[in-house]
Formats: C-alpha cells, structure tokens, sequence
C-alpha cells in the first residue's frame, strides 16, 4: 500500500513538472514610455512641469534636466550620460527627448554627433531655431546658436535627420525660427500663443501652454499630427528657416 501510494505521488509530481515545463511563459510587461525633457536656456527644470505631469497621465515616466543652455556640446554630453543611465535601468524602455528652444539643439546633437540615434525613438523640438538665429551672434544667448557658427555647420552637415528616430517640429505663431530640418520630419501647424501669458512673444511661454503639450503627446504616440515631409538633404539654408519679420 506504501508502495503505490508513493509510486502515485511521484507521478502526480512528474506530471505537475510536465505541465509547468510547457506551459506559455507568463505575458511581458510592455516596454516603459519614458520622456526626457530638455530645458532652453537659463530655464528651471519647475518650468517644465506641467508638461511633465500632462505626460506622466498618458502613461510617461518624465525626466526634466538641469542644464543651463549655454554650452550646448556639454549638454549634449549630460543627455548622453542620462540616455545610458536609463538604457542600463530599463533596457527595453521607450525613450523620447523633448528638447524646448536651444534644449532642440543639444538633443540634436547628442543624436547626430553622439550616436544617440540608435537609443531614441523620437525627438520633439519645441520653438527650436535649427539653424540658427541672428540674437546668437550679439544677444545675451549661447553663442553657438549664431548662423552659421562652427556648431550649426556640424549640426547642419549633410541630413539632419539621421537614423531610425522620428523627427518633430513643433513652434508657436510667435517664433524667430520655423525649425525645419531637412531630410524626414513630421511638422506640426504654428501653435496659438497662451492668451494673457506673453502675448507679445510666446517662445518662453510654450512648456505654460496646454495646445503645445498635447501636441508633444500626440507626436510621441507615434503618428504625425501635422504634415510630414522629406525634403532633400542640404536644401535648407539658414535665412530660409527664419520668419520674415522677428517677434516683438
């Protein structure tokens, strides 16, 4: 009797081995969404956010750099060592820079110069003057930001849009810049300025605007809302991106 009821559990245990040897692994979690946001220049990282909270409702895990905009290879530098940090975390995450005003410029940079391409899958410029804008040269900004400065040439050389990351441009109706970049970008129609909040001028205004981070939003999902475009590469020059008369 001690017999077969022994002999009766060792196979009920070789079966339960069995079963648990071919059943289907238990579903994936779904890879992390995760946003770094890139502040322009002299801009606190509380600016940013609203932005960052109406994204972290869509499912996003936010990061708001500290960087103050003023050596933009240097910043490049910080969001290369951010990316690697969150890569080595969350390997399989999904990883988005959003980069606001000259924040655009070391994004891009980290992305063309640094290799960053391979680790990002979408890139969101908001209000950034890609090549460039008259106040770099004089004004009290980084002055990389000048036309035609060692930084533009390299950042503008051949396409600018490089690799399998998803381009966006997005700007308010008030800008110095339109932020086309050649090569495959998704562009999104001029943004309404916030009523009350800068009327006069709303590129520092964009990260207080509600039409600018549902945009950022809808841009991250993957789709475009605006048009997308391919134009060829070095067809661009700087004075063509600018606005014919400046903002106020």
């Amino acid at each position: 009797m001690h017999t077969r009821l022994t002999t009766r559990v060792l196979i009920g245990i070789s079966s339960i081995a069995v079963a648990l040897s071919v059943a289907p692994p238990a579903a994936a979690a779904p890879p992390a969404r995760v946003a770094i946001i890139v502040p322009g220049q002299g801009q606190s990282p509380e600016t940013y956010q609203l932005l960052a909270q109406a994204l972290g409702i869509q499912g996003f895990q936010t990061r708001v750099l500290g960087l103050a905009g003023t050596d933009l290879i240097g910043d490049a530098h910080d969001i290369a060592s951010t990316v690697d940090g969150i890569r080595g975390r969350q390997p399989g995450s999904a990883l988005s820079l959003i980069g606001h005003s000259v924040g655009g410029l070391s994004s891009r940079y980290y992305l063309k110069v640094l290799g960053g391409t391979e680790h990002v899958d979408n890139y969101v410029a908001i209000g950034t003057p890609q090549y460039g804008v008259a106040p770099g040269c004089s004004g009290d900004i980084a002055r990389q930001v000048c036309m035609g400065s060692k930084f533009m040439q390299t950042l503008n050389a051949g396409r600018d849009t490089p690799g399998p990351t998803r381009y966006y441009a997005i700007r308010n109706e008030r800008e110095y810049s339109d932020g086309r970049l050649d090569g495959a970008q998704c562009r999104l129609s001029a943004i309404p300025g916030v009523p009350g909040l800068n009327g006069r001028f709303d590129h520092g205004a964009a990260p207080y605007n509600p039409l600018v981070w549902a945009a950022v939003s809808s841009s991250l999902s993957g789709g475009c809302p605006g048009a997308f475009v391919t134009d060829p590469d070095g067809t661009l020059r700087p004075e063509s991106t600018l606005r014919s008369t400046f903002p106020n």
